[in-house]
């Protein structure tokens, strides 16, 4: 982009009268503008994956420890800690305790997910200085829903707090 604000050379179209229809710096302008919300989507993506990554190894956890039980519900989260905290007490050593800001990886979950205003309102209370500031309300796009925007270092706290809370995969590491 500053190339081209450099170059003295004009790319782009006029009309007959000379008014410019469109100049490459426009269309410049707006890839730069869909690749930032290209990266914000990815961002979201990588952190409701690493959340759901974290459930389902409870869920994988579970019906390994009880292989003759039937696909069951485990529940939401609460559901889903009791049981990681009931399995990791057959074998302390795996000290598979929750990281103390997994719920907080919930609830930014469900706003991606889902827009919960029942999320935001606990992360207004409850927000960890390395989040602050990843909620914000653009009504002209998203209306009174509120929105997450990470940045690479709240992805990485994220996956910190995932590999912190219990089993990769099985209790076996595996």
């Amino acid at each position: 982009m500053k190339q081209y604000e450099a170059d003295s050379v004009f790319v782009g179209e006029r009309d007959e009268d000379g008014y410019v229809l469109w100049e490459q710096n426009d269309i410049l302008k707006l890839d730069i503008e869909r690749l930032q919300e290209a990266l914000l989507e990815l961002r979201r993506a990588f952190a409701l994956t690493a959340y759901h990554y974290w459930e389902t190894s409870v869920y994988q956890w579970f019906h390994q420890e009880n292989s003759e039980t039937q696909s069951i519900n485990l529940g939401n989260y609460r559901g889903l800690t009791k049981t990681l905290n009931d399995l990791g007490n057959k074998d302390p050593s795996l000290k598979n305790i929750p990281d103390k800001y997994l719920c907080t990886v919930s609830h930014i979950s469900n706003i991606i997910k889902h827009t919960s205003d029942n999320s935001k309102a606990y992360l207004s209370k409850h927000m960890p200085i390395e989040l602050v500031g990843i909620i914000k309300n653009t009504p002209e796009i998203y209306g009174d829903r509120p929105q997450i925007y990470l940045e690479e270092h709240h992805l990485n706290w994220i996956f910190d707090v995932i590999a912190h809370s219990g089993p990769i995969a099985n209790p076996n590491r595996v």
